[in-house]
């Protein structure tokens, strides 16, 4: 009588029951349709920030004004593996001068193709992989647009300095890395044809009056890009 009621009482607290099979489906069916309705969600999210369709650029690159203000400007020949590289829809440099011997070299790109890259070719990339050391970083305000930002940069190699400016546009609305660019994204959903991603970069060497340099040339780039 003894061992009967131990094993009764082993029996009364061991494990539950396995669920039935009917059970297991019931549940496996549920977490699939939850994780495919986070799945869907994730994706249609992700699909209302890419365009259907792209406008083509209000300019062509080449229209820039050779004469900025002061400053006066020659073509600069892109390499063809440097524009292999970056795989623009189009590219062009400058290189433009003052009175004084001040030189600043402008590169531009622009992407007319669907997707949601929104910062193709990142200048620290870019330089960083050519040797360049990235000694500091921070955004300024457009003298023009003082809610337009630029990204501003100091790079350094083997003693010799330089100071880049550089910006994505879409339309009049600037930006500078990725997340800027979703939150300009936003802004055209429910567009059927998105503007191009346009980018900006100005070199200079980086010795007195260089950020000021950049910042006057900057603003008169970015009046061009958004005129009609």
């Amino acid at each position: 009588m003894t061992q009967v009621r131990a094993a009764a009482g082993r029996a009364a607290t061991g494990p539950h029951p396995e669920p039935s099979r009917v059970g297991r489906t019931k549940y496996v069916w549920i977490t699939a349709a939850v994780v495919l309705a986070v799945e869907g969600g994730g994706l249609a999210l992700e699909r209302s920030l890419v365009p259907s369709a792209v406008r083509p650029p209000r300019h062509s690159l080449s229209e820039l004004p050779l004469a900025l203000g002061p400053w006066t400007a020659k073509a600069v020949q892109v390499d063809r593996t440097a524009y292999a590289s970056v795989g623009a829809d189009e590219q062009n440099n400058r290189l433009y001068t003052n009175s004084a011997g001040d030189e600043v070299l402008v590169h531009r790109a622009v992407w007319t193709w669907p997707g949601d890259d929104w910062t193709p070719h990142v200048p620290e990339l870019c330089y960083s992989g050519n040797g360049w050391e990235l000694s500091q970083t921070r955004t300024m305000a457009l003298p023009v647009r003082s809610d337009m930002r630029i990204a501003v940069q100091n790079y350094q190699q083997s003693g010799h300095r330089v100071l880049v400016a550089y910006w994505y546009q879409m339309d009049d609305r600037t930006y500078c890395d990725r997340e800027g660019g979703r939150k300009v994204s936003r802004a055209e959903r429910g567009q059927h044809a998105w503007p191009p991603v346009l980018k900006t970069l100005l070199q200079t060497n980086d010795t007195d009056g260089a950020e000021e340099r950049l910042l006057e040339i900057a603003a008169r780039i970015y009046q061009f890009n958004c005129e009609l």
